[in-house]
């Protein structure tokens, strides 16, 4: 199983390669001997390249939803909530590079499964600049990614939400 954690010159793993051209295939291929050791599986999927980009990150970027729940198949709750929770070294969680890209569906499943607190504990997570999710998607006017990211949410926790201002002083 070491040739499997060799990577590119980037840090870029097969599994990362794979995530990012949506090859949940090859994906299967990779982890299908990874599921004796809970605790190898788990190091390969988080593992980052240099840019801090996991496989999740590459098929969230690329809204390769197929990609997205055959990587998070048989992880636990806590593993998957960590598994989302991780951030690049801009600091983009695969929600926020979902959301970036307009993959609602992707968006969908990265949220299903988490509960009212971790899904707003995820929302409220900024990259470097200090923007969330939404700060990205109000201004690509595309609503029904707006309304996922929100569904849910108390008034008084949206108030906090839409009040959260960025590096440049804006707010979604």
């Amino acid at each position: 199983n070491a040739y499997l954690f060799k990577a590119s010159n980037k840090g870029a793993t097969l599994l990362s390669i794979a995530a990012q051209k949506g090859q949940v295939e090859v994906i299967k291929e990779l982890l299908q001997g990874l599921s004796i050791s809970n605790e190898e599986r788990k190091a390969y999927l988080y593992r980052a390249d240099k840019y801090g980009e996991t496989p999740l990150h590459c098929a969230a970027h690329y809204g390769h939803l197929e990609v997205i729940k055959e990587l998070l198949q048989g992880l636990s709750h806590e593993e998957r909530k960590d598994y989302l929770y991780m951030a690049t070294n801009d600091g983009f969680t695969p929600l926020y590079s979902a959301a970036c890209n307009g993959h609602l569906e992707v968006i969908k499943e990265l949220l299903q499964g988490l509960s009212h607190k971790e899904r707003v504990t995820l929302l409220h997570k900024t990259n470097n600049d200090k923007k969330t999710p939404l700060h990205i998607v109000a201004s690509s006017g595309k609503v029904e990614i707006i309304e996922e990211l929100l569904h849910g949410v108390s008034a008084e926790e949206r108030v906090t939400y839409l009040h959260m201002v960025d590096n440049e002083g804006a707010t979604p």
